[in-house]
């Protein structure tokens, strides 16, 4: 009877409105149903509000385990501890050594990726290059000294005693000079090419250098012939000068076109060996300890010091306590496709009376069941949190449709 009187109540209402001057109004929709609800006004561009009940959790919450079986070596934190990215909050026994085993690979790591890039640095590659062309010059000064000096004494000539010391101190005097004008050219030689003064120097050094060449060569001419020791240390001199050039004008060759490639495939394959021995010793290491994998707080810790740890076993839990989210426990199948990530959200925390907003941060994919209904979880990132928030505080949300 109740019902009868209700319908028939509703139906006098709209009939009444119909007749009021012709408007065309919508009017609001009430869903009659247990659980949140939805209030909306049919139209284009209009909306209403979908409510569901939830809690305040972390936003990040990770319980770490170990991967192997071990004794607890240490546990470094304790609950409520502030903790960092990547810091150690416990350890099985062996950890010391296997950290030693880590830094040794690190060393070796360092030293071949060292070796490899002074191999492959241009202004290295260059020097190297610089250097081999002046041990090539170089040598090559040594050999055409030698072969003019077996040449001069194979000539032969018969000379006072008095003329050939006469020449000799003239190659004195000339290597005096030879020295200084050496030492005055290298003076200026880092200088550029055209810069006067180096050019003067590189003059006089040259001149130096012919006037040495012919008191030798008058010395050499004036003593005649050699003896067959002599001549077999001449041999000798003009053949080890020779090999001088040769071994200089192949390392001139293999340093023209760039690094060796033999030798940069051998420094990159040790840098790669080295690297694997790194990842497998950090990985030996990784299976001892557990490691914050954020910033956070430890909310609870079940192990201690000489307990053994059982793979897989949860033991120590971080949250991220400093960003928060607020979980919907209830929010329907029947209103869930009305929501949409980027949404308001107005938030009511029930234990502080506190209204907060935020706004849909994501929508589960999956379904749960609470007491026979279908729901979905929705998170809300919340734009603020009152300092006296905590975790586990319950909350009534309402979702702003249009938004």
């Amino acid at each position: 009877m109740r019902k009868f009187i209700f319908l028939t109540a509703i139906s006098l209402a709209l009939a009444a409105c119909g007749s009021l001057g012709g408007s065309t109004a919508a009017l609001p929709t009430v869903v009659l149903a247990n659980g949140p609800q939805v209030t909306s006004t049919p139209g284009i561009g209009q909306g209403g509000t979908v409510t569901a009940s939830g809690i305040i959790v972390p936003a990040r919450e990770a319980t770490l385990s170990f991967a192997v079986p071990g004794a607890i070596e240490s546990v470094a934190v304790g609950e409520g501890d502030k903790v960092e990215a990547g810091q150690v909050l416990a350890r099985l026994s062996g950890s010391q050594e296997m950290q030693a085993g880590v830094s040794a690979a690190d060393v070796q790591v360092l030293s071949a990726q060292q070796a490899l890039d002074n191999l492959k640095n241009d202004a290295t590659w260059k020097l190297q290059l610089a250097q081999a062309q002046a041990d090539l010059a170089s040598a090559q000064d040594e050999l055409h000294t030698a072969t003019y000096t077996r040449s001069v004494r194979q000539q032969g000539n018969r000379a006072s005693e008095l003329t050939i010391q006469g020449a000799e101190a003239k190659l004195v005097l000339a290597k005096d000079r030879l020295d200084a004008a050496k030492a005055a050219y290298d003076h200026f030689s880092g200088r550029d090419s055209q810069d006067r003064q180096r050019a003067a120097a590189l003059a006089n050094w040259v001149n130096a250098q012919n006037d040495y060449n012919s008191a030798l060569r008058a010395v050499n001419w004036y003593k005649g012939q050699p003896t067959a020791i002599e001549q077999a240390q001449l041999d000798s001199a003009v053949e080890v000068a020779q090999a001088k050039v040769d071994q200089a004008q192949q390392e001139v060759d293999r340093l023209t076109n760039g690094p060796d490639p033999d030798q940069l495939a051998k420094l990159e394959a040790d840098l790669k060996s080295a690297q694997d021995q790194d990842a497998a010793a950090r990985a030996n290491l990784a299976q001892l300890e557990l490691r914050a994998p954020f910033a956070g707080t430890v909310g609870k810790i079940d192990l201690q010091e000489g307990e053994w740890a059982t793979p897989g076993a949860g033991v120590i839990t971080v949250a991220d306590l400093d960003h928060m989210q607020v979980q919907t426990t209830d929010l329907s199948e029947r209103d869930v496709p009305n929501v949409r990530v980027g949404q308001a959200a107005s938030v009511q925390i029930k234990a502080l009376s506190q209204d907060v907003t935020g706004s849909v941060a994501e929508i589960s994919p999956l379904a749960n069941t609470l007491g026979g209904d279908v729901v979905y979880q929705v998170k809300i990132d919340l734009n603020a949190l009152p300092d006296n928030a905590r975790a586990g505080m319950t909350v009534d949300v309402q979702i702003q449709l249009g938004s």
